[in-house]
């Protein structure tokens, strides 16, 4: 894959600050939790560590071809030396039209499982992204202006997304598995959904046999 990124047009950038400040830095009363939808993204603009970039499309409208630049920018943003916990990137895809959106979530559920091995983790976005919110599955939480992506370092609470398969949970539990002793300071759901990983890891085990 062939890398473009660029700095996004000027409407762009300012399209998504105000999503960013409007929408994921702030509370929503159908999110089913309190504080902001993403607790990163304050933070992360605060110390200037959060960066937009645009990536033209161009070619096929094919899923692998998402996939692939997904994996391609997760490998550059790991590379950068110094990055900090709050260091974030999002992509934004430009030259996708609306019925080719759904490259968006396509894409990312083929790259999840690279990404997550390499320590981070990525989410999917666009006007019509119907990705649910972990603790209400009616809230359409992942709506964005422009299609895009987003990358991160994994942390802790990121349990509650990874729980589900043995391949990601096996690279979180190296990660922050010795938060979970009992003497770890670490929240009852977090302990509920790092117990259900144990669970499915077994039990996947089991079956392979």
């Amino acid at each position: 894959m062939s890398l473009r990124l660029r700095e996004p047009e000027p409407e762009v950038a300012r399209a998504l600050s105000r999503w960013l400040t409007e929408r994921v830095g702030r509370p929503h009363p159908d999110l089913g939790r309190d504080g902001p939808i993403c607790p990163f993204v304050l933070p992360a603009r605060r110390a200037g560590a959060l960066t937009l970039l645009e990536h033209p499309w161009r070619g096929r409208h094919e899923a692998a071809r998402m996939a692939e630049l997904i994996v391609a920018v997760a490998e550059r943003f790991e590379s950068v030396p110094g990055r900090g916990d709050l260091d974030a990137l999002l992509v934004v895809v430009t030259g996708l039209p609306r019925e080719a959106w759904w490259l968006i979530d396509e894409g990312h559920r083929q790259a999840k499982t690279a990404v997550v091995e390499r320590g981070l983790m990525v989410g999917q976005f666009h006007p019509d992204c119907r990705a649910p919110s972990v603790h209400n599955p009616l809230f359409a939480v992942n709506t964005a202006p422009y299609p895009l992506f987003a990358l991160r370092r994994m942390a802790v609470h990121d349990i509650l997304f990874l729980a589900e398969d043995p391949r990601w949970f096996r690279r979180y539990r190296e990660l922050f598995g010795h938060r979970f002793t009992p003497a770890g300071r670490v929240g009852e759901s977090l302990r509920a959904a790092y117990a259900r990983a144990c669970r499915i890891e077994r039990e996947a085990s089991w079956m392979s046999s």
